[in-house]
């Protein structure tokens, strides 16, 4: 039961990766794709769920790459954006990409963090560590087994 959602994919933005740290067999492993809007959450190779995102709108494109949690904060509020709340906010880079909670329009319409539906982004949070991978990509993954192998 595949989810269709319409929406222009703007070119790659420039990678900002922050380095990953090195691949351990099993864990937790996060892959997001952007044309999907989309992610995959993975425990030793399995997938858990699965949750639409909302990635960077036009300007505001959501870098590529491999990533690691660098911190955690359930109660979180933007310096740069009004202070806006981050709920359940997991930074990726520290120029200000995070995962966290969020209005999941099925459009990318944040600038540049991925945003997630409130109750996954609870959920995931209660599952990952400082180091746990997320892979952020331009691809369409076919399947989920597609997608773990982006990891």
């Amino acid at each position: 039961m595949a989810d269709t959602v319409a929406f222009t994919v703007a070119p790659e933005p420039p990678r900002m990766a922050e380095p990953a740290a090195d691949p351990t067999p099993g864990g937790v492993r996060i892959v997001v794709s952007i044309p999907l809007q989309k992610a995959y959450v993975f425990d030793d190779g399995e997938l858990l769920w699965t949750s639409p995102v909302s990635t960077g709108k036009r300007g505001y494109e959501t870098p590529t790459g491999s990533f690691t949690i660098l911190q955690k904060k359930v109660h979180h509020r933007s310096t740069t954006y009004d202070d806006a709340p981050m709920p359940y906010m997991q930074r990726l880079t520290w120029q200000g990409v995070a995962l966290h909670a969020g209005r999941v329009p099925g459009y990318p319409a944040s600038h540049g963090c991925i945003r997630l539906p409130r109750q996954f982004a609870k959920k995931l949070y209660a599952i990952t560590d400082h180091g746990t991978t997320v892979t952020i990509t331009n691809r369409k993954p076919a399947s989920p087994e597609a997608a773990i192998e982006m990891t």
